[in-house]
């Protein structure tokens, strides 16, 4: 796992266990948090971010140097989120909540900016 733009983690389907709410931390973001993820890989035992690497070898994540990394996922995950929660099954962030202030900060990112940055 090596990519030059991350993007949030809902895109892949990911969502917060308890709540449903859609994941929009990036793995940049994740691996610097308290945040654990479970997967069949783990066999469905949580494991903190930090220690990915435990479970996938082959992956280097660096620390996120910079929010503005992956505008376009941002950009599309804040128009798209609708389409997001009902393709997986997620739930929006309510309002008012962290999340859904991310979402707003998000869509004021412009198109023609967002291009550029690609």
């Amino acid at each position: 796992h090596r990519v030059s733009i991350h993007r949030p983690e809902c895109l892949g389907g990911f969502r917060w266990k308890h709540s449903e709410i859609i994941v929009l931390e990036l793995c940049t973001e994740l691996i610097e948090s308290g945040s654990s993820f479970r997967t069949k890989d783990t066999n469905d035992k949580y494991v903190p971010y930090k220690k990915y690497r435990d479970i996938y070898k082959n992956w280097l994540i660096a620390p996120n140097s910079s929010r503005y990394d992956s505008s376009y996922w941002k950009y599309f995950v804040a128009h798209f989120t609708d389409e997001i929660v009902e393709y997986f099954g997620t739930k929006k962030p309510p309002p008012g909540s962290a999340g859904d202030k991310t979402l707003q900060e998000w869509k004021k990112l412009e198109w023609d900016k967002v291009k550029k940055d690609l």
